[in-house]
């Protein structure tokens, strides 16, 4: 008796079991997402000078990679000018981009090759104060107070402080990229 109450107890279970799972209706609901994505449009920035000649300098002349420089404030300013009327209310920074050198990754790296390519050396990027402005890493803040858009930085070339350096030519590139901040 005891067997067949088991059987049927378990028949019962498996049965409710089946038709819960049968009867059971996947439902969905659908969720609409939207938005708008405000970019700041009306505010551009713009380069002073398309090229930027650095001239010659002696190998003795030249700060280290990485290294701010007081004497960098005397080399031919640049200006990243920020144009548009939505520059003014806004707190906007800037990055420096480019291909930072091997051997800190603080300044930009000579990307020339050949025998006629300078050894040993790179860009340092410098701001007004001759302060180093690390490539790909530092946003530096455009306070509208102090420079009302119109952000100073200057170049240098720059020797290695470890590796052997050879006089030749140098070329680098650089981009400046807007960030809200």
């Amino acid at each position: 008796m005891f067997m067949k109450k088991t059987a049927l107890f378990v028949a019962t279970a498996y049965s409710l079991f089946f038709s819960g799972a049968f009867a059971a209706n996947d439902l969905s609901a659908d969720l609409t997402i939207s938005g708008y994505l405000n970019t700041v449009s009306d505010c551009k920035p713009l380069i002073s000078q398309a090229v930027a000649d650095l001239g010659q300098k002696a190998m003795k002349d030249l700060p280290y990679i990485g290294q701010s420089s007081n004497a960098s404030v005397l080399e031919t300013a640049y200006f990243v000018d920020l144009s548009g009327k939505e520059c003014a209310n806004t707190k906007i920074g800037l990055k420096f981009l480019g291909d930072a050198d091997d051997e800190t990754g603080q300044a930009l790296q000579n990307t020339l090759n050949g025998d006629d390519a300078a050894k040993g050396i790179a860009v340092n990027i410098y701001d007004g104060q001759g302060s180093i402005i690390t490539p790909n890493v530092s946003v530096n803040s455009v306070n509208e107070e102090v420079y009302h858009g119109h952000f100073p930085f200057h170049l240098s070339m720059a020797k290695s402080a470890a590796e052997n350096v050879a006089a030749g030519n140098v070329q680098a590139s650089l981009t400046v990229e807007m960030v809200r901040l």
